[in-house]
């Protein structure tokens, strides 16, 4: 159908190739409704967007979803904010504005070099505010979840450390009521191979890499 292209288009214009994030239904219901019934759901959140156009109409549906989409992106971006607050209140600090848009930011690199800036922190809450899912390391990838993971992959005792204040910043947030997901060390050197073995998902949580 002529119409769901044109939103699928219109989709990856805005978001490019975060395009898979929205997804799109369009409905005939001249019938019942009237017109052309489109959905666009944000997979991320559950939001459902809807409006219905009239037949034919693709530049009233390009207009309408460029309009729903970044409504939701907006929706998407203060509830990170408002989420950012709680966590800096139980820290009791405050993140700077570029700190700030590298944790919020999907791609985005952290843009002060060398040692002391923050960067550590910064990632860590990244990485828990990203992930949906509880992260689960093994200890041949300590390494991937740090803030600089090529640069540091060949020093175990950093990556183990990393991912001990990883797990603790993640308990710290949870016992004051912030929804991160856990960080569960496995120690097993085996326990990859039985989980891949047993058909489980080997996670990772970051949402980053």
């Amino acid at each position: 159908m002529a119409v769901y292209e044109k939103v699928k288009r219109a989709i990856e214009q805005m978001v490019g190739d975060k395009s898979s994030e929205f997804k799109v239904c369009v409905e005939d219901t001249r019938g019942t409704l009237g017109g052309i019934l489109i959905k666009i759901e944000d997979v991320k959140t559950q939001e459902i967007s809807a409006f219905r156009i009239n037949e034919g109409d693709e530049g009233e549906a390009e207009h309408m979803t460029m309009y729903s989409v970044d409504t939701m992106l907006q929706r998407r971006k203060a509830e990170g904010i408002a989420r950012l607050e709680e966590i800096e209140r139980v820290l009791g600090i405050k993140f700077e504005k570029w700190q700030r848009e590298y944790i919020l930011s999907r791609g985005l690199g952290y843009p002060i070099g060398g040692r002391r800036t923050g960067r550590t922190l910064a990632h860590q809450v990244k990485t828990l505010m990203k992930s949906k899912d509880d992260i689960i390391i093994y200890p041949n990838q300590r390494w991937t979840y740090l803030d600089e993971p090529e640069r540091m992959r060949n020093s175990e005792r950093y990556a183990q450390g990393y991912v001990k204040k990883l797990r603790e910043l993640s308990e710290k947030l949870r016992n004051h009521g912030i929804n991160v997901p856990r960080v569960i060390e496995v120690d097993d050197p085996q326990a990859e191979f039985l989980t891949k073995r047993m058909n489980l998902p080997a996670r990772r949580g970051d949402g980053m890499r």
